[in-house]
């Protein structure tokens, strides 16, 4: 199961709290955006359980788009990137 996860967190404590459990379990990309594989449902209710309690959820935001397979075949970047994800597709710059 891919994700991109995206957030907007106020706190730096917290955004450093959040960025470690996500590069637990994923690749850092972007300053605020992290490319994640779980294994299942489970370990994606968990990470959003942690993430959940540490945020202020009147001011932060935190997105899990779901990247299919689809989704990825379609995925490009421009610049300077890693791809965190297997290199079983192609990509056009």
């Amino acid at each position: 199961m891919r994700y991109v996860v995206a957030f907007d967190i106020s706190d730096d404590r917290v955004r450093k709290k959040v960025a470690d459990l996500l590069e637990a379990v994923g690749l850092r990309v972007q300053r605020s955006l992290f490319e994640v594989e779980l294994k299942n449902l489970q370990e994606l209710h968990r990470l959003k359980q942690e993430i959940f309690e540490l945020i202020d959820k009147r001011k932060d935001s935190v997105r899990f788009y779901f990247q299919d397979k689809e989704a990825i075949k379609k995925f490009h970047f421009l610049g300077f990137g890693t791809w965190a994800f297997s290199r079983d597709v192609i990509l056009f710059f």
